[in-house]
């Protein structure tokens, strides 16, 4: 399955620019080859009173991971997620021959 037919973005209270947009969409393309196959990721971008509010899911058949960050700096905000959903990725990649089920690092 490509990229594109796997990801969702919406964008709620702004009008995103050419170069945010860039930026959220390479950082989904990044995310989306380090996750489980046949995954599908979607993700909220919220902006409110200058901050950024970034949710991501990523649905598989092994599991749903998901990760949240705020920020007033859209980079910032990116970095914070990506660092959590990167833990998430990698529990469950330590942890995906093992016979008992995941559970999920913030249980």
């Amino acid at each position: 399955m490509k990229f594109s037919e796997s990801c969702r973005i919406e964008y709620v209270g702004f009008v995103e620019e050419v170069e945010q947009r860039a930026k959220v969409e390479a950082f989904c393309e990044k995310v989306y080859w380090s996750s489980p196959s046949n995954s599908f990721l979607s993700m909220a971008v919220c902006r409110n009173d200058g901050l950024y509010d970034f949710s991501l899911r990523i649905s598989s058949n092994v599991g749903c991971f998901t990760s949240t960050a705020k920020s007033k700096d859209l980079d910032r905000a990116l970095n914070i997620l990506g660092r959590k959903i990167d833990m998430e990725l990698s529990h469950w990649k330590h942890h995906r021959f093992q016979s008992e089920p995941i559970k999920p690092v913030s249980a």
